[in-house]
């Protein structure tokens, strides 16, 4: 049942050419064309132009089902005619918008980062100063929140 192929029975069923631009990278990709459309019931003839990078169907058939098979062996395959394209282009989704709570959640994780980065900065310094006197590190005396923390008054806490 999977091998059938709908087509409209009417009094005047007539073959259709189906031209379609498919990237042909060698002439054994045009064996592997013709291999791939014979398959597909109502198909008289499959003329393929390596030059041309056109291959054009002949037969009782739908068009849309005949660029899906080729779509399984050349995934870069569109009919020739770009009104036929613009029918089989499905429309493109817009990205999640980003919700007010996402924003603050990345702005409060950015200005944490910031004091983060500060404070081993400053923490390197202190630990790799050239020191006359090498008694015991004193690391309480270092100043552990930013500029721009010291204004909000949220700054973290650094516990020994």
């Amino acid at each position: 049942m999977a091998n059938l192929q709908i087509v409209p029975a009417s009094n005047n069923v007539e073959a259709q050419y189906v031209e379609m631009m498919v990237p042909l990278y060698s002439y054994g990709c045009e064996k592997k064309v013709k291999k791939t459309l014979a398959g597909i019931k109502g198909i008289y003839s499959v003329n393929v132009d390596y030059n041309q990078q056109k291959v054009t169907v002949w037969g009782i058939c739908n068009k849309y089902d005949v660029l899906t098979t080729m779509r399984t062996k050349r995934k870069e395959a569109r009919f020739w005619n770009d009104e036929d394209n613009a029918e089989m282009e499905e429309p493109v989704k817009d990205p999640k918008p980003m919700t007010l709570t996402r924003m603050i959640m990345v702005a409060v994780i950015t200005e944490l980062l910031e004091e983060y980065t500060v404070v081993l900065a400053r923490m390197t310094e202190q630990l790799f100063l050239p020191r006359h006197n090498m008694g015991a590190l004193n690391i309480r005396n270092l100043r552990l929140s930013s500029p721009s923390s010291l204004q909000d008054n949220s700054s973290f806490l650094l516990y020994f």
